[in-house]
Formats: structure tokens, C-alpha cells, sequence
């Protein structure tokens, strides 16, 4: 991508929805894929004169629109699995909307105790952080908890979780 594209992810979402509908659901998965490898890439090892803090919002955008890509694709198991990879993203995998998106995605799809996983593996880490540097949840901004913690709330206040079988 050139230095004068300025890595917006609006660019990628419209050419990708252009091939899904012409059918290509494939080639706009590539073209997601693809700028999520370069953009990661070029924000960790790049020559550093980027504002790291855009590039990140940047790729949490793409990250979020590849996961409704998929959804609207009617690739709801791979959807999952982009949202798994975007919080596990080096650079973008603490921002908050990533959590927040990816647990509305179980929400929507009646998964409450699966919502209600992501959501505490965001605020408060899991049971296989064993005292790594994750402790206390991925989401580190107050504002981005905070909301978490709110919508959190508000969905076990509202919804049942499933049972388990």
C-alpha cells in the first residue's frame, strides 16, 4: 500500500464488498487478510515515522469489518475465527471495540455464556494466563473497560446464559 492510502480501511471494506457481490467471497477474505498481515507489519517493523496509535484503530476497523464481512458471507463459524485472531492481534488486540463487537457477535446469535467468556477473558484474563503479562483482562484502557464492564452487566441482567450440554 503507498505511503498516500494512509492505511484506510475504508478503502479495503469497499473493494472487498465488491467482490462479495460479484460472488468472490474469497478474493475480499484475501484482501482483508492480506492488509491485516501488511499493516501489522509495517506498524511493528516498519521505520517508525507512523502514528502507531492511528495505525492500531486503523487495523482494530479492518479487523471488525473482516469478522461482518464473513457474517454477511454467511461465514459465521470463520467470522468467529477472525474475532479469536483480532484478539490475538499484537497490535490491536487490547483495544476495546474488538471485545465489545465480539461478544455482540455471540449475543446476537443467542451464545450468552459464550459473550459472557469474552467478555471477562477481555476484563479480567482467563484461566490460562497463569500469571503471564495478560493478568487482569487484555482490555488495559479505563474507558474501554469501563464500557465493557457496563455492557457486560446490562447483558447478564437481560439475558440467560444457555445450558450447558
Amino acid at each position: 500500500m503507498s505511503a498516500d492510502q494512509s492505511y484506510d480501511p475504508n478503502v479495503v471494506i469497499k473493494a472487498a464488498d465488491a467482490k462479495l457481490a460479484a460472488n468472490d467471497v474469497q478474493g475480499g477474505q484475501t484482501l482483508f487478510q492480506m492488509s491485516l498481515f501488511n499493516w501489522v507489519d509495517d506498524a511493528q517493523f516498519g521505520d517508525g515515522s507512523r502514528n502507531i496509535d492511528q495505525l492500531r484503530e486503523a487495523i482494530a476497523t479492518l479487523w471488525i469489518s473482516y469478522a461482518h464481512y464473513l457474517q454477511k458471507a454467511k461465514q459465521f463459524k470463520s467470522s468467529n475465527e477472525a474475532y479469536e485472531d483480532a484478539t490475538k492481534c499484537p497490535l490491536s488486540g487490547n483495544v476495546g471495540r474488538i471485545w465489545l463487537d465480539y461478544a455482540r457477535f455471540f449475543e446476537d446469535r443467542g451464545k450468552v455464556r459464550s459473550a459472557q467468556q469474552v467478555y471477562l477473558r477481555a476484563l479480567v484474563g482467563d484461566k490460562h494466563d497463569n500469571g503471564n503479562k495478560e493478568a487482569g483482562g487484555k482490555v488495559k484502557d479505563e474507558q474501554d473497560r469501563t464500557l465493557l464492564w457496563s455492557e457486560f452487566l446490562k447483558m447478564m441482567q437481560t439475558k440467560q446464559p444457555e445450558k450447558q450440554k
